[in-house]
């Protein structure tokens, strides 16, 4: 089983900021769910809409939800032939290097190719070699675009359910809080509806949970 670890190609505090520039839900959406949210509302709204997103990215374990260019590495204990990525789906493998010397410098010499070497399953976020990883230390680098360039429909439909339901509930709604940097905010924890939680669990990365994932 590998650990993992990953550099992205943006900062931390970068990637969070853009995470909530892409939404699960549009204010609109939310207004014609909710039919007495009228106009002065907006504000409010969109701040339950911002929390809706960050809740989501969050629950769904993913380093980003959308589709992004990532350079992850991974440490493998040599005992099987998979390797899960921490984006999906529509993976897009532009390189795969197994290096497993004491300084690895993923040259040409240890370059995997797809088809022969190694097959990808989109939907899972994995890769399948024909045979085990070597074990080392960082000794596979994944350079590769990945993630949801649409949100799903039954995500769409829980993140409005989650929305009109944080709306019903205001005083579950705070922040806890939030870095100088804006690279990580805390709010506060409320029962999330069922039905959500389980769109959620559908779409929910493995990763962090089999892997150890940790984002440098």
């Amino acid at each position: 089983m590998a650990t993992q670890s990953s550099t992205d190609t943006v900062t931390i505090s970068d990637s969070f900021v853009r995470r909530l520039s892409y939404s699960f839900l549009t204010l609109g959406q939310l207004i014609e769910a909710d039919g007495d949210a009228g106009v002065v509302q907006h504000p409010y709204l969109k701040n339950i809409i911002k929390r809706v997103n960050a809740t989501f990215v969050q629950k769904l374990n993913r380093g980003d939800y959308w589709w992004e260019r990532r350079t992850e590495f991974y440490s493998h204990d040599g005992n099987d032939s998979t390797l899960m990525l921490r984006q999906f789906p529509n993976i897009d493998i532009l390189s795969c290097h197994e290096d497993s010397s004491v300084d690895p410098t993923y040259d040409t010499s240890s370059l995997l190719t797809e088809g022969q070497d190694f097959r990808v399953e989109d939907n899972l976020g994995m890769i399948v070699k024909g045979s085990n990883f070597s074990r080392g230390v960082k000794n596979i680098r994944v350079i590769y675009f990945g993630g949801a360039q649409k949100a799903p429909d039954d995500l769409v439909n829980a993140a409005i359910e989650y929305a009109v339901f944080l709306k019903k509930k205001p005083r579950m709604v705070g922040v806890v809080s939030e870095s100088r940097q804006g690279a990580q905010t805390v709010y506060r924890n409320e029962r999330m509806p069922t039905g959500v939680r389980e769109a959620l669990l559908d779409h929910k990365s493995p990763a962090k949970d089999i892997l150890g994932w940790d984002s440098m």
